[in-house]
C-alpha cells in the first residue's frame, strides 16, 4: 500500500495552521511477519500561501483590490443563472467616472492611480451600507461594475443614486490642486429572458453612454 503526494492541513499545538505534503508506504522488507510504515512529511505552508496569492492576483485588480473584469463576468454568469431559474433578483450597475481624464492629463498617471485607490475605498464603504452580498469590480481604467444581489429595480435605482451622490461629494487634492468628479451610471435589471452576460454588459454600457449623452453625472436605466 502506498500514499503519494497527499496534501492536508494540520493544526499545531499552539493553533497554527500548517499545510503538509505526505508520502508514505507500508513495507515488510525487514521481517515477513512485520509491517513498517515509512514515509516523508514536507512543510508546504509557504507554497500554499503563494498559490493563494497567485489565485487572488488572477481574479483581482491589483490597484483597487476589487474583482477584475474576468472574475466579475464569472460572478455575473452565476447571478444570471439564478435569475433564469427564478431563484433570485439581481441588478447590474456600470459606472464610468466623469472628468477622470482631466486628472490624468494634468497631474499624471500616478495621481490618477491614487485617485482611483482613494475612490475605491469610498465606494466599497458606501456599497457595504446596503449589504455585504454585493460584488464590486474594476472593469477598465475608470470603469466599475457592481452586481446588486437580491435587489429589484427600484431599490437598485436608489442605490445607484446614492453612489452617484457619494462620488459627487468626493474631493481629490493633488499638489495643491483640487478636483471633483462625477459619475455616469448605467443600470440593468437581470431578467430570465436575458441569454448571456455579454448581452447584459452591452446593455449596461449603452445605458451608461446614454447617461453621459444626457449631460453626465446621472443614472440611466436600460429599458427594453
Amino acid at each position: 500500500e502506498e500514499l503519494v503526494n497527499h496534501e492536508l492541513q494540520l493544526n499545531t499545538l499552539n493553533g497554527t495552521a500548517l499545510w503538509v505534503n505526505v508520502s508514505a508506504r507500508i513495507t515488510n522488507d525487514t521481517l515477513p511477519e512485520s509491517k513498517v510504515l515509512e514515509g516523508t512529511i514536507i512543510d508546504i505552508t509557504d507554497r500554499k500561501a503563494f498559490e493563494v496569492q497567485l489565485q487572488h492576483l488572477a481574479s483581482h485588480d491589483p490597484l483597487t483590490g476589487f474583482l477584475n473584469r474576468r472574475a466579475f463576468e464569472v460572478q455575473a454568469k452565476e447571478s444570471l443563472q439564478e435569475v433564469q431559474n427564478y431563484q433570485a433578483s439581481c441588478c447590474l450597475l456600470y459606472l464610468d467616472l466623469d472628468q477622470f481624464k482631466i486628472v490624468n492629463d494634468l497631474c499624471g498617471h500616478t495621481a490618477g492611480d491614487v485617485l482611483l485607490k482613494n475612490l475605491s475605498q469610498r465606494l466599497i464603504k458606501e456599497v457595504a451600507t446596503f449589504g455585504k452580498q454585493h460584488t464590486i469590480a474594476r472593469l477598465g481604467g475608470d470603469e466599475f461594475g457592481i452586481l446588486l444581489a437580491k435587489t429589484k429595480l427600484e431599490e437598485a435605482r436608489k442605490i445607484a443614486e446614492s453612489l452617484r451622490e457619494s462620488i459627487e461629494q468626493f474631493l481629490f487634492v493633488w499638489e495643491g490642486n483640487r478636483f471633483s468628479l462625477g459619475v455616469s451610471i448605467g443600470l440593468v435589471e437581470l431578467c430570465p429572458f436575458h441569454h448571456s452576460v455579454e448581452q447584459i454588459l452591452i446593455m449596461a454600457d449603452t445605458a451608461c453612454y446614454m447617461a453621459k449623452d444626457q449631460g453626465r453625472n446621472r443614472v440611466h436605466t436600460f429599458i427594453e
